[in-house]
């Protein structure tokens, strides 16, 4: 199952809410997994996002990533605690059109492993550079 909502509700601010819960249940015929949940799908995920758009060359925004708990291990032994991950970004769009991003992902620097049993990068940032070839 899942939902979203994307919207423009006041002119310089635009929302986005997206939530999905998936049943996890093993249903094979080994008995001592039946029953259990399938390693590395946490069950709900959500995700809320604003982004500002105050002037033409300007833009900015921050996202919200929510996981549940899961397993790593299709026993059910090696427990994954969710995790709740923030980011932002800011482009400004300048001479011959070129738009600068500057954005920062896991800002709080959440630890632990992803859905494949890897360890989760820590802070993360990256600026680019680009050219739009279709507006903006």
């Amino acid at each position: 199952m899942e939902v979203g909502i994307d919207a423009d509700v006041v002119k310089p601010v635009h929302f986005t809410l997206h939530g999905s819960y998936q049943e996890t249940e093993d249903r094979s015929p080994v008995p001592y997994y039946r029953g259990n949940d399938l390693p590395g799908r946490p069950a709900w995920t959500g995700s809320f996002g604003v982004a500002l758009v105050p002037a033409s060359y300007v833009r900015a925004g921050a996202h919200l990533r929510i996981e549940s708990d899961f397993y790593l291990d299709r026993a059910n032994r090696r427990l994954e605690e969710g995790t709740t991950r923030l980011g932002g970004w800011v482009e400004v769009r300048g001479l011959w059109d070129l738009v600068l991003r500057v954005a920062g992902e896991n800002l709080t620097d959440e630890r632990g492993d992803d859905q494949w049993g890897y360890p989760l990068a820590g802070r993360r940032f990256r600026a680019t550079v680009s050219y739009p070839s279709i507006g903006w």
